[in-house]
């Protein structure tokens, strides 16, 4: 199954209508794309005894790089198996500030994600990061994954 579906799927889950060159996956952004990167950083420290680094009950900041000041959607969608997607974050219509919009993400259940973020109705493709989260512990400041 590829990226390309299961993105497909958690977008019409939230009811967002891109059009499928937004979804088309596997090239970099072009680089007059309005959203150029996306970056998903803990908010305090992270300790992982298994290959992901992002756990359960944790907050993660995902940060979206922009050339303009248009409002930006985030969205992360968890695969459920094959053609199916569950969007289990969207946060709509955030403004950036200094070229960068940051919205606060805690994944609740384990399994692999795709998170992006784009402009409402832009047609250049939105930069996806595939991120796998595991079992977290939230020790106040400190994320144990595992």
């Amino acid at each position: 199954m590829s990226v390309k579906s299961v993105w497909k799927g958690a977008l019409a889950t939230v009811g967002v209508a891109v059009g499928a060159t937004a979804l088309t996956i596997g090239l970099a952004a072009p680089a007059n794309a309005a959203v150029t990167s996306v970056r998903i950083m803990p908010t305090g420290q992270t300790v992982s005894s298994s290959d992901a680094m992002v756990g359960t009950s944790c907050t993660y900041a995902v940060s979206a790089k922009v050339t303009n000041d248009r409002p930006v959607t985030v969205v992360a969608a968890r695969r459920l198996g094959p053609n199916q997607a569950a969007t289990v974050f969207l946060a709509t219509n955030k403004r950036p500030m200094n070229g960068m919009l940051t919205a606060y993400w805690t994944p609740k259940v384990p399994g692999t994600y795709y998170v992006s973020a784009f402009h409402y109705g832009d047609r250049s493709r939105p930069p996806i990061k595939t991120i796998k989260v595991g079992s977290g512990i939230n020790l106040s400041g400190t994320c144990i994954v595992l």
